[in-house]
């Protein structure tokens, strides 16, 4: 690990709504493990780098999963 890094403690969380759209609901606990995070935020201009070597795919060009949009498939 570098210095960069910060521990985040694994947690539990109210996840979803029940107040908003049908979808988000129920709320319900969710457990999040720990992680490592970068302390500093990245810049577009990093974020571009990375992408460009390693060919990596954002979540916003992949294509859609219709099993992932309950009641929309």
């Amino acid at each position: 690990m570098t210095d960069d890094l910060r521990w985040i403690p694994a947690q539990t969380y109210a996840m979803g709504s029940d107040r908003h759209y049908r979808e988000e609901g129920p709320v319900h606990q969710v457990t999040v493990d720990g992680f490592w995070i970068e302390a500093q935020q990245v810049s577009n201009a990093q974020f571009e780098a990375f992408v460009d070597a390693t060919g990596y795919v954002t979540v916003a060009e992949r294509p859609l999963d219709p099993g992932g949009l309950p009641g929309r498939a």
